[in-house]
């Protein structure tokens, strides 16, 4: 079977469940389980706490690996393009100098350049190492530019009001540019197609109280999905979110929930399953499109 892959970064599964938006719930749906080592410490209004960590997350789906296995850590799915500077990155943020204010503009106006982590860079196999037939859109830690995509350029002086629309504007006109070229590559040939958008993730972060407007975007993608189920016979379909978004306490804002969401339009029989885990049942629907193309 053709395997299709949906990541809806920040894809809440309340959300869903409460909206009964069943073109994102398919056949089969759930809570996913994110593994401990995907966590990372941040700082919310001065209070520290262990959050699922989005290019940690999306690493361990496309292995089936944990962090200390696949390779992508805090600090290297940004990556300096100068190995020198980023072995010196990674030291000093295990020593605890990874966070100096300033030092990125430094060395980026003396020339240095930055880019995120590949496909190239990974020494174990991804999902799409299992055909020679893939597709892939916007993928994190895959795509050449997806660090590109994450957010708008805004200035120093802009207040927050302004930079959050833009980053909601922003997220949307991505989102419309993905499922544009998802609609113009899903008659091409191939056995793995699997694109990514981080719409969602932004509207639960900064419209988590908004109702109205949160559920736009959560209709828009369900109808996406709708769309893409038009356009293909005889596939596996697979929707992941790295985690969901939640109300950050005494504020208006969202912040990740330590869950993730999946769904499936094929009964798979699982129950809270890791991140980690859907790297078999990929590589097990492939072998089979496989299988039966031998067998013909």
């Amino acid at each position: 079977m053709k395997c299709i892959i949906l990541g809806f970064d920040g894809l809440e599964y309340n959300s869903v469940e409460k909206h009964n938006l069943n073109h994102l719930k398919q056949k089969e749906y759930g809570k996913t389980t994110i593994p401990k080592e995907c966590f990372v410490k941040v700082n919310y209004f001065g209070k520290e706490r262990m959050e699922p960590f989005t290019p940690l997350i999306w690493s361990s789906f496309l292995t089936g690996k944990l962090p200390e296995q696949h390779g992508v850590t805090r600090s290297t799915f940004i990556k300096w393009e100068n190995s020198i500077v980023q072995t010196l990155k990674v030291v000093s943020s295990k020593i605890g100098l990874g966070r100096i204010q300033g030092k990125r503009k430094i060395l980026e106006k003396i020339g240095f350049k930055r880019r995120g982590w590949q496909k190239s860079d990974y020494s174990v196999p991804t999902i799409f190492d299992l055909t020679e037939k893939s597709i892939q859109i916007n993928v994190p830690t895959i795509d050449e530019k997806w660090t590109i995509q994450l957010f708008p350029e805004v200035s120093n002086e802009e207040n927050f009001d302004i930079v959050m629309k833009k980053s909601l504007d922003y997220q949307w006109e991505m989102f419309l540019k993905i499922k544009n070229q998802a609609f113009q590559k899903i008659n091409e040939d191939w056995n793995l197609f699997m694109l990514w958008t981080k719409l969602l993730d932004t509207y639960g972060e900064l419209l988590i109280e908004n109702e109205n407007e949160l559920l736009k975007a959560y209709q828009e993608c369900d109808d996406f999905v709708r769309d893409i189920k038009r356009r293909v016979d005889d596939a596996f379909i697979l929707i992941v979110s790295d985690h969901g978004i939640e109300k950050l306490e005494d504020t208006k804002f969202g912040k990740h929930s330590t869950y993730g969401f999946y769904s499936s339009n094929i009964s798979l029989g699982l129950n809270n399953p890791l991140i980690t885990d859907f790297y078999e049942v990929i590589s097990m629907y492939l072998r089979k499109k496989e299988d039966n193309r031998r067998g013909s």
